[in-house]
């Protein structure tokens, strides 16, 4: 006859580890072989396991059988099947009960608590010190960022005001070297044409008065000419010719 001693389940990321230990209760060995068990899962399924052992159990000694199961309710044992075949009944009544949850709550508590506060210390307190930092450090990188952009916007206008003094520097330079100069040339230009202008008309008006009296000369001596022809040749030969023999 076997008996199961304890039961021990862990929770192993998700699943649960069952460690059995069995103890032979007969005047005989009992030899390698399998306990075999039916497990409930937690939609009511269920589902046939097994556990085996590869050593022989002495009688009044233990022997340890574990095996990694899914999430279940319950868990039940239904006897111990040697390498030959034959089945031994377990713990003397051929079925021995676990009620799983309450087990499982028994274990995992305190390693559920061991780890929550693992976690509590190494990743949460860390974590909420770090967000504390960055929202103090918050309000500081906020007031650098606008110190900085009150600077950018400093330095922008003075470039803007320095370039706008180079522009007005260039235009004044431009206005005194290039612009007045060539506008003081141009109206002296324009003066000159003038001035030559009027004095092309006045030297042409001169040369039309000196033509027109040199023309009136002209004819004022082709008609004295014609008058002296006419007293001193014409009219005497007139008359000669006009005389009677």
């Amino acid at each position: 006859m076997l008996s199961i001693a304890t039961v021990k389940v862990e929770a192993r990321n998700g699943y649960v580890l069952v460690k059995v230990s069995l103890e032979n209760r007969s005047a005989s060995v009992v030899g390698p072989g399998t306990v075999l068990g039916r497990q409930t899962l937690t939609g009511g399924a269920v589902r046939f396991v097994e556990f085996p052992n590869s050593t022989s159990i002495p009688p009044g000694c233990t022997a340890k059988v574990s095996q990694l199961l899914s999430a279940m309710s319950e868990l039940e044992f239904t006897g111990y099947r040697e390498s030959n075949g034959g089945i031994i009944p377990v713990s003397g009544g051929m079925v021995k009960r676990l009620s799983f949850l309450r087990s499982l709550a028994e274990v995992t508590w305190p390693s559920i608590h061991t780890e929550l506060g693992r976690w509590r210390d190494e990743v949460l307190v860390p974590r909420i010190r770090s967000i504390g930092a960055g929202f103090k450090a918050l309000p500081e990188n906020a007031w650098l960022r606008i110190a900085e952009a009150k600077q950018k916007r400093q330095h922008r206008d003075q470039s803007e005001r320095q370039a706008w003094e180079s522009v007005d520097a260039q235009i004044i330079r431009w206005w005194d070297e290039v612009l007045v100069p060539r506008t003081r040339l141009i109206a002296a230009r324009f003066k000159a044409l003038h001035e030559k202008t009027w004095l092309r008309r006045v030297e042409a008006k001169q040369e039309r008065h000196h033509r027109d009296q040199l023309e009136r000369q002209a004819w004022e001596s082709f008609d004295a000419q014609i008058l002296r022809w006419w007293d001193e040749v014409l009219l005497p030969r007139i008359r000669f010719y006009r005389r009677p023999n």
